[in-house]
């Protein structure tokens, strides 16, 4: 199941019912197999868009070693980390998608790099 809201004052939306139902679906998935490595980048990026960047980090680390090469894991646990407040972390996991990012996203990954290492 889906951890709680960690800010119960915020309204609910449809979106964000819509993304907690598809992480309800991926962690279903996880239980009986091991998540693709897209998979398991969506799942850490929903967990991000659902304020939960610890659980996403969780799930992502373990990710990202067994995919090293797979972009959007790193992408979003570099993601994960900034939330998290580990820059140092972030910036690794950064350079690494700036390093897999495919041509059209290269200059985005560069730019959120950039963003974390000047905090």
């Amino acid at each position: 199941a889906a951890a709680p809201d960690p800010r119960p004052d915020r309204p609910s939306s449809p979106l964000r019912a819509t993304l907690a139902d598809a992480a309800l679906k991926l962690e279903a998935a996880a239980r009986t197999r091991p998540l693709t490595a897209d998979e398991a980048a969506d799942l850490g990026g929903l967990y991000v868009r659902l304020g939960q960047p610890d659980r996403a980090v969780e799930l992502l680390r373990p990710a990202a070693r067994r995919h090293p090469n797979h972009f959007r894991t790193h992408a979003n646990l570099g993601t994960a980390w900034q939330l998290a407040g580990d820059l140092g972390q972030a910036a690794a996991s950064l350079e690494e998608a700036a390093r897999l990012a495919p041509e059209p996203l290269r200059a985005a990954e560069r730019a959120h790099l950039k963003l974390v290492r000047l905090r």
